[in-house]
C-alpha cells in the first residue's frame, strides 16, 4: 500500500488445520470407492463362475464352434442390457473369416448386354460360388449401416430397439418381451404368431425367435433381422433354410444388398427343396438387377425355367422373368424435357414388382406342407403336349435330358417337332460345349428356345423354312429390338396364362399393354388397361394402370377421360414423386382446353408437392403460364420470383425469361415502355426451343406473342406446326381462327385427320366452332361443295347453339348463291335446310378415255 492511503495493511495469517483436513477427506473417499468396486467385482465374478458350473455344456460335432458359441453367450451376459450388436458380429467374424466382402468380378461377373460369354458352366460359377460361411459379411457390413443410404422406407426410426435391447436369455438378464407368449400367461390382447411364419426347427430360446417372428410380421425388419441372426449364431439352426431366407429378406428390405447377397448364397448352399431354391434364385436376381446386372439376372432365371423347379411354386418367378425381359424394350432415347420418362407422352410407366416378405414365407410354408412327390414328372426326351400349327408359338413341349450339350438338345427338339433349327456359320462354339440338364414342363417352343439360346448370347428368328439361330454380336439393332419385343410378349403372355390370380399378374398385364401402346396398338392397350382396372379392386399396381391409361386417352384426343384418369392415379400415389406429375398433366389438359382458371387448382397442388424435386421448375412454369392466360400478370411474375433459384437451370431458364418478359409486355401501358418490353420478348423467343416446352398451350402463347409484335409469318408457322405435329385439343380451334384471318389457304393443306377436333370427348361448342372455321376456309377458297357439306354437318349437331345455327345457314346460303343455285340459297336465308342432292355415280375411266374431247 502507498503511504498516502487511508487503509491499514493486514498481515497474512497461516491456514492452520484446514488444508490437511481436506486432503484427508479426499483420500478416505477414494479408498472407500475402490473398496466398494473391488467387492462388487468379486461378487459378480463368483456369480458368473457359479452359473458356468451349473449350466451343463452342450456336446456338438464341432468343438471349435461350441467354444465360440459359449464365448458369444458369455460376452452377451457380461455386457448386460446395454450390449451392442457388435458382440455377436465380432464373434462371427472370428468364427467365419469372410475375406474380401465386396461383390467382385469373381462373384457377380462383369456381365454386359453385348460381348459377354455366359455359358451354363459360367452361370453355375456365378450363381453357386460359395465361401465357407458368407453370413459374417452381413455382420461386418452392418457397421456401416447407420448411413441413410443403407435403409429403405421399411427401416424403423433410429430410436427403434436393436439387438442390445433384446439380450440373450440368461438368469441374470431375462429377455425383454414386448409381445408376451401364450405359455407365459400373457394378456387377453396377445395374439399368437401365425403358424405360417413359425420356423419348424426348435430353438434353445423360443422367446428370441418368437419376438423375431412378431417383428417380421409387423414389418419391423431391423428387429427381426437381429433376432434371426442371434438365433442363427447361438443355436444349432445354421441349416434352417427358412431362417436364412428370412435373414436375407430382412437384409434386402433394409437396403443392405451385400448382406442380402451373402445370405442368398448361403441359402442356395443349404436349401434342398425346389421352392426354397427358386426363392433364393429370385432374390439373387433382384440383387443383380439393383446392381445393374440385369442380363445376369435374366440368364439365371432362364436357367430356373429350364430346370422346371418353378412348377411347384406360386409362379412368381415367371412374372419376374417376364418383367426383366420387358424392361429391355425401350424407345430410342431423346434429349430435353422428353428425356424424363414421366413427361414423355408416348412413353408409358413400367410397374416395379413389389417384394412381399411375409406373403412369400406364408406361401413357402404352404408349399412345404404338400408332399414333393406331387410335382409333375416328365419322361426322358422330348414330348409334344399340344400342337395346333407349325410355328414355335403353336407347339407346347415338355422335355427332360441328363447332362448333355446344347447342340444335342436343339437337334432332339427339331426332330420331335418337325421344325428345322439351323445355326448360322458364325454361331459360337457354345452350342456344342455348353452343357445343361433341362427338365421343362409344358413350355411353348418359342419360350423354350429363348431359355436355351439367350444364356449363350444367341437370338432366333422364324423363317418360312424353319428357325434360324443368329449370334447376338452379328445381329443388327433392328433384329435385336424386334426379338426382345417378341420375347417379352411371349413371356408376359405365359406368365399371365400360367398364374392369372397371382398378385403380380396385374403388373404383367400392365406391362403387356405398355408394349402394345409403345408399338402403335393403342386401341388394344386401352382395352387391356380398362379390363385390368375393372377386374382388380385392390392392387398396388393400379396407379400405374390409371397413369398409362390417362396417357393413352391424351394421345387419342380424349381430354375429359384423360383428366379423370390422372386424378385417379394421383389419388392412389399417396405422396409419391409421381403424384405431382399427375396433377401437372391434369393442369396441362385444362390449359389445352382453354380453361386456365380450372388449371390453377391442380397446378397449385402440384407445386406444393414438387418442392425440392426435379419437377419443381417445370410445374412452376406451368402455373405461371396459366396466370398469364388469365391476364394475372403480377401473380405470374410472383410465382417466377418465388422459384427463381430452380428456374436458373439451363433447361428451363429460357422459358422462364420468356414468361417474365411476356408478363411485363402485356402489363405495360406506356408506349415507350411497351416498345422496350416487346424488344425483350422478341429477344427471349430467339433462344426458346419448342421441344423443351411442356404442353400445346405454349404454341398458343408463343404464336399470339409473335402476332402481337407484328411477326405474322412466325405466328403462322408456329400454329401450323402445332396443328400438324400434335394430337387434337380444343385450344387448336383458336389457332384455326387465327390462321383463317392470316393464311386461310393453309387450313386446306393440313394432313388427313387434322382438319378438325372431331372427338366425342371435345366439348361440342369447340367442335362446332372448328367446323365453322373449316367451312369458312373452304368458302374463301371457292370449294363450295365442301363448305356446304361442313355446314350441313353443323346443322345436324343437336348441341349446336342458335347463333351457330344461323351462321351455318348463312354460309350455306352464300355457297349455294355462288354456285347459282338460288332456290336452295333462298331456303337457307329463310331458315330452311335444303335437302341434300343425291350422290352422282362415279364416272368410269373407260367413258373418260372414250368420250369426245
Amino acid at each position: 500500500m502507498t503511504s498516502g492511503s487511508n487503509q491499514t495493511e493486514v498481515p497474512a495469517q497461516g491456514t492452520g488445520f484446514a488444508l490437511p483436513f481436506r486432503r484427508l477427506l479426499l483420500v478416505l473417499t477414494a479408498a472407500i470407492c475402490m473398496a466398494g468396486g473391488m467387492a462388487a467385482g468379486i461378487v459378480i465374478q463368483k456369480q458368473i463362475a457359479h452359473d458356468a458350473t451349473a449350466a451343463p455344456p452342450e456336446a456338438t460335432a464341432d468343438s471349435d464352434n461350441s467354444n465360440l458359441h459359449a464365448e458369444s453367450a458369455d460376452l452377451a451376459n457380461e455386457a448386460g442390457p446395454s450390449a451392442s450388436a457388435s458382440v455377436i458380429a465380432e464373434v462371427a467374424e472370428e468364427a467365419f473369416p469372410a475375406g474380401d466382402q465386396e461383390l467382385g468380378e469373381h462373384e457377380l461377373g462383369d456381365q454386359r448386354v453385348a460381348g459377354q460369354s455366359m455359358s451354363d458352366n459360367a452361370i453355375n460359377d456365378g450363381l453357386m460360388e460359395m465361401k465357407d460361411d458368407p453370413l459374417p459379411e452381413m455382420a461386418a457390413s452392418r457397421k456401416n449401416e447407420s448411413s441413410p443410404e443403407s435403409m429403405n422406407q421399411h427401416a424403423p426410426s433410429p430410436q427403434a430397439p436393436t439387438l442390445a435391447e433384446t439380450p440373450h436369455a440368461s438368469p441374470q438378464s431375462p429377455p425383454v418381451q414386448p409381445f408376451k407368449s401364450a405359455s407365459t400367461g400373457g394378456s387377453a390382447e396377445h395374439k399368437a404368431v401365425p403358424p405360417d411364419l413359425v420356423s419348424p426347427f426348435r430353438s434353445s430360446d423360443e422367446s428370441v425367435l418368437e419376438e423375431a417372428d412378431f417383428a417380421f410380421q409387423a414389418e419391423n425388419f431391423r428387429k427381426a433381422r437381429e433376432g434371426y441372426l442371434r438365433e442363427f449364431y447361438t443355436t444349432t439352426n445354421s441349416s434352417d433354410s427358412l431362417l436364412i431366407l428370412k435373414i436375407a429378406l430382412c437384409e434386402e428390405m433394409l437396403g443392405n444388398l451385400r448382406g442380402a447377397q451373402s445370405a442368398y448364397r448361403k441359402l442356395l448352399e443349404v436349401a434342398t427343396h425346389p421352392a426354397i431354391r427358386v426363392a433364393g434364385f429370385q432374390g439373387q436376381a433382384r440383387i443383380w438387377t439393383a446392381s445393374g446386372r440385369s442380363e445376369l439376372a435374366t440368364a439365371s432365371l432362364f436357367r430356373v425355367l429350364l430346370e422346371g423347379t418353378y412348377t411347384g411354386t406360386d409362379k412368381s418367378m415367371l412374372h419376374q422373368l417376364a418383367w426383366l425381359t420387358s424392361a429391355r424394350v425401350k424407345l430410342p432415347s431423346v434429349t430435353g424435357i422428353a428425356a424424363d420418362p414421366f413427361l414423355r407422352d408416348e412413353l408409358f410407366l413400367s410397374p416395379n414388382l413389389e417384394l412381399r416378405p411375409r406373403h412369400l414365407i406364408q406361401t413357402l410354408n404352404q408349399i412345404l406342407s404338400v408332399p414333393e412327390s406331387n410335382s409333375p414328372k416328365v419322361r426322358p426326351g422330348v414330348n409334344i403336349v399340344r400342337k395346333t400349327g407349325m410355328t414355335p408359338d403353336d407347339i407346347v413341349i415338355s422335355f427332360r435330358f441328363d447332362r448333355t450339350n446344347l447342340d444335342h438338345v436343339l437337334n432332339r427338339v427339331s426332330q420331335a417337332t418337325g421344325i428345322p433349327i439351323r445355326a448360322a456359320t458364325e454361331t459360337p462354339a457354345q452350342l456344342g460345349t455348353s452343357t445343361l440338364e433341362p427338365h421343362c414342363v409344358d413350355l411353348p417352343l418359342s419360350v423354350a428356345l429363348d431359355a436355351l439360346l439367350e444364356p449363350v448370347e444367341c437370338i432366333w428368328t422364324w423363317q418360312e423354312s424353319g428357325v434360324e439361330v443368329i449370334p447376338a454380336k452379328i445381329a443388327n439393332v433392328n433384329q435385336i429390338s424386334e426379338y426382345r419385343r417378341q420375347a417379352a410378349t411371349r413371356l408376359l403372355q405365359l406368365a399371365i396364362g400360367s398364374a392369372p390370380k397371382h398378385m403380380d399378374s396385374v403388373a404383367s398385364q400392365i406391362e403387356l399393354a405398355r408394349l402394345q401402346a409403345m408399338f402403335g396398338d393403342t386401341v388394344s392397350a386401352s382395352i387391356a388397361l380398362q379390363n385390368v382396372i375393372e377386374r382388380t379392386s385392390r392392387s398396388p399396381y393400379l396407379s400405374n394402370a390409371w397413369f398409362n391409361l390417362a396417357k393413352l386417352y391424351l394421345s387419342q384426343g380424349r381430354p375429359r377421360d384423360s383428366s379423370t384418369a390422372f386424378y385417379r392415379a394421383a389419388d392412389m400415389m399417396g405422396g409419391e414423386t409421381l403424384e405431382c406429375v399427375c396433377y401437372l398433366y391434369a393442369g396441362r389438359i385444362h390449359l389445352e382446353a382453354d380453361d386456365p382458371r380450372a388449371a390453377t387448382t391442380p397446378l397449385t397442388r402440384a407445386v406444393s408437392l414438387s418442392i425440392g424435386t426435379r419437377h419443381e421448375a417445370l410445374i412452376s412454369l406451368q402455373l405461371a403460364s396459366a396466370y398469364l392466360m388469365l391476364n394475372h400478370f403480377q401473380r405470374a411474375n410472383s410465382i417466377l420470383m418465388d422459384h427463381r433459384i430452380v428456374l436458373e437451370a439451363p433447361a428451363v431458364r429460357d422459358q422462364a425469361a420468356f414468361l417474365s418478359s411476356l408478363a411485363h409486355y402485356r402489363s405495360t401501358i406506356d408506349d415507350n415502355e411497351r416498345f422496350r418490353a416487346g424488344t425483350n420478348v422478341i429477344a427471349t423467343m430467339t433462344n426458346l426451343d419448342m421441344k423443351q416446352c411442356f404442353g400445346g398451350h405454349w404454341s398458343w402463347l408463343i404464336g399470339t406473342t409473335y402476332r402481337d409484335t407484328g411477326m405474322t409469318s412466325a405466328s403462322i408457322q408456329t400454329f401450323q406446326n402445332c396443328l400438324i405435329s400434335s394430337y387434337p385439343f380444343p385450344l387448336q380451334n383458336k389457332m384455326r381462327s387465327a390462321l383463317l384471318s392470316d393464311a386461310p389457304e393453309l387450313l386446306s393443306k393440313l394432313p388427313s385427320g387434322k382438319h378438325a377436333v372431331a372427338d366425342v370427348q371435345t366439348p361440342e361448342s369447340f367442335h362446332i366452332d372448328s367446323l365453322l372455321v373449316e367451312a369458312q376456309s373452304a368458302y374463301r377458297q371457292s370449294r363450295f361443295d365442301d363448305a356446304i357439306q361442313l355446314c350441313r354437318d353443323i346443322l345436324n349437331q343437336k348441341a349446336s347453339q342458335p347463333d351457330q345455327h344461323r351462321r351455318a345457314l348463312k354460309l350455306m346460303g352464300q355457297s349455294y348463291q355462288s354456285q347459282g343455285k338460288y332456290e336452295e340459297s333462298v331456303q337457307c336465308f329463310t331458315g330452311v335446310v335444303p335437302e341434300a342432292a343425291p350422290a352422282q355415280p362415279a364416272t368410269s375411266a373407260g367413258l373418260i378415255q372414250g368420250g369426245v374431247r
